[in-house]
């Protein structure tokens, strides 16, 4: 498999100066800026490596897809998110369900510090999204563009390295189908990057 060392300032996983600052008091002032965004709307900072490592531990069947493949096959991409498509048999639910719970998920509009109970049946399909406290994590089941569901798409991924633990990225030509069948900008700013490999 190939090998990649990553950390969180090479896969867009610092808080920019402007993340930093729209939280920040103004000088001299206790309150918060008005412009800045509430506690329940702020991302959490990716920590790809934790993330991994968690479902790995518990042999969650995914891949990864969306932007932070796009990263992984060359493209210069910022993403503040993880987008998984997974097996959805009982078994890797559970599996999911507890890889993810030790790193806290809640609703994205959910306070950092409200607790929330999060088990399989958290998990639907056709998708759910999850703010922990390793990043944004979108859980895909369907599979827009991808014809023969996980099974198909699993097969086909390239398996890589992050440090010392393993997983699966969706190979180019499925990562085109799915942006193809999404279409929204950013798939399309993608799309001409996977098409000039």
């Amino acid at each position: 498999p190939r090998s990649f060392v990553v950390s969180k300032r090479r896969i867009g996983g610092t808080r920019s100066s402007a993340w930093r600052d729209s939280r920040r008091p103004n000088s001299g002032s206790n309150s918060t800026p008005s412009n800045a965004p509430s506690t329940s709307s702020v991302t959490p900072v990716l920590d790809l490596p934790t993330l991994l490592r968690a479902l790995e531990r518990e042999r969650v069947r995914s891949v990864l897809v969306g932007g932070m493949a796009v990263v992984f096959h060359g493209g210069l991409r910022f993403t503040r998110d993880v987008d998984l498509a997974v097996a959805f048999d009982p078994e890797n639910r559970r599996a999911l369900a507890r890889a993810l719970a030790p790193l806290s998920p809640r609703p994205l509009r959910a306070r950092p510090d409200a607790p929330w109970p999060f088990d399989e049946t958290c998990l639907v399909a056709p998708w759910s999204t999850w703010n922990t406290d390793a990043g944004r994590v979108d859980v895909l089941v369907r599979l827009p563009g991808i014809d023969d569901g996980f099974e198909g798409l699993s097969a086909r991924a390239i398996p890589v390295t992050v440090g010392e633990t393993a997983l699966r990225i969706a190979s180019r030509e499925d990562l085109v189908a799915m942006k193809e069948a999404a279409g929204r900008p950013r798939d399309l700013e993608d799309l001409r990057f996977l098409r000039r490999g």
